[in-house]
C-alpha cells in the first residue's frame, strides 16, 4: 500500500512542477496580447497615414496570432492533462488487482477484510482526487458513499420502495487530504429520498452519472446538504458515478426483471463552478468506478441490489441479510 501511495504522490509532485512552467508561458502570452492592443491604439491614435495603418495592421495580426496561439496552447494542455490522468487510472487498476490477490492469498475475514478495504480505498481516492486536480487545474475531493438500510426496519423484510423512501447514504471513505479536515457532522448519513442525485441513480439504471455544475443553486441541485451548510456548500461542482454491476449481465428468467447490483457512489467535487466537462470527465470517473466495483464487492462492502441467487439487502450492522419482497 505504501509503495502505491508513494508513486501517486511522486507523480503528482512532478506534475505540479511542470505546471509552474506552464503558468509562466500563459503569463507571457497575456503580456504579448496586451502589447499588441497597445500597438493597435498607438497606430490608430493620430492621422491615418499609411505608416499608421501599417502599424495598426501589424498590431492586429499580432493580437490575433497570439490569441490563436494561446487557444491552441490551452487545448493542448487540456489534452496533456487527460493523458496524465490515465497514469492514475492505470495504477489504480494495477493496485486493486494486487490487493484482490493478497486478500485471496491470506483469506482475510470480516473485520480484518473491512479494515484493509478502507485503507486501500482511501489510497485509491487519493489517486482519483489527484487525477481530477490534474484535469481541472483546481482542488478536487473524492469520496465513496454506500447505501444503508433503514434502522427503523432493521431485521425486517423491506421492499425497494421502502429502501428508496427510508434508506440512507453514508460515507465509506474519503481521500486523505479532505478526510483530515472533516468533522463528525460532515459525515452524518443523508436520506436517500432527499438526494435526487443518489435516488435517481438507485431507481433508474439507465442513468450513468450525475453532474452538478452549480451546486449552490438550490433550484438545480437538490440535496439535504444545504441544511447542513446553510451558508453555502463547501463545493460548487460535483460528479457522481454509481459503483454497480448492471442487471444486463444476468439472464432474465420467466419475465422477471433483474435489478442492478449497486454498491455505492463515487463522488468527486470541486470548489470551482463548472469545473468539469461532461463529455470527457465522465469517462475518467466511470473507469475508476468500474475498477472499484469488483474490489468492494469482493470485500463484502454492504450493498443493496440484485444477487444472482436471491434478491437480498445485507444489514450494515453485521446482522444477517434480509430478503427483499419486491
Amino acid at each position: 500500500m505504501d509503495d502505491f501511495g508513494a508513486r501517486i504522490r511522486s507523480r503528482f509532485s512532478r506534475w505540479e512542477w511542470k505546471q509552474s512552467g506552464a503558468i509562466g508561458l500563459n503569463a507571457l502570452a497575456v503580456l504579448g496580447s496586451v502589447a499588441s492592443v497597445v500597438g493597435l491604439f498607438l497606430g490608430a491614435g493620430g492621422a491615418m497615414a499609411i505608416r499608421d495603418v501599417f502599424i495598426g495592421c501589424v498590431a492586429l495580426s499580432g493580437l490575433v496570432s497570439l490569441w490563436l496561439g494561446a487557444w491552441l496552447y490551452k487545448a493542448s494542455i487540456r489534452r496533456s492533462r487527460y493523458a496524465e490522468a490515465f497514469f492514475y487510472a492505470h495504477h489504480v487498476i494495477h493496485y486493486l488487482r494486487n490487493e484482490l490477490a493478497q486478500i485471496e492469498l491470506h483469506d482475510l475475514k470480516s473485520e480484518a477484510l473491512q479494515e484493509r478495504a478502507q485503507r486501500a480505498v482511501q489510497l485509491v481516492l487519493d489517486a482519483v482526487s489527484r487525477a481530477f486536480i490534474v484535469v481541472t487545474g483546481a482542488n478536487c475531493r473524492a469520496c465513496i458513499k454506500v447505501l444503508q438500510e433503514p434502522s427503523m426496519l432493521d431485521g425486517q423484510s423491506i421492499t425497494r420502495e421502502q429502501m428508496c423512501e427510508f434508506g440512507e447514504v453514508r460515507c465509506f471513505s474519503r481521500d486523505s487530504v479532505s478526510a483530515a479536515h472533516m468533522t463528525p457532522d460532515d459525515d452524518t448519513p443523508s436520506r436517500l429520498n432527499r438526494n435526487p442525485r443518489f435516488s435517481d441513480l438507485f431507481t433508474d439504471e439507465t442513468l450513468r452519472f450525475y453532474h452538478g455544475a452549480d451546486c449552490n443553486d438550490q433550484k438545480k441541485h437538490h440535496t439535504d446538504s444545504h441544511e447542513k451548510y446553510p451558508h453555502g456548500l463547501p463545493y460548487q461542482s460535483e460528479l457522481v458515478w454509481p459503483i454497480r454491476l448492471p442487471s444486463s449481465v444476468y439472464p432474465q428468467s420467466q419475465g422477471e426483471r433483474p435489478k442492478q447490483k449497486l454498491v455505492g457512489y463515487l463522488i468527486v467535487d470541486c470548489r470551482r463552478k463548472n469545473a468539469f466537462e461532461e463529455r470527457v470527465d465522465f469517462e475518467i470517473g466511470a473507469l475508476f468506478a468500474d475498477a472499484l466495483y469488483g474490489f468492494l464487492d469482493k470485500c463484502h462492502v454492504r450493498y443493496y441490489g440484485y444477487s444472482p441467487n436471491k434478491d437480498r439487502v445485507p444489514a450494515s450492522n453485521g446482522s444477517q441479510a434480509v430478503p427483499v419482497k419486491g
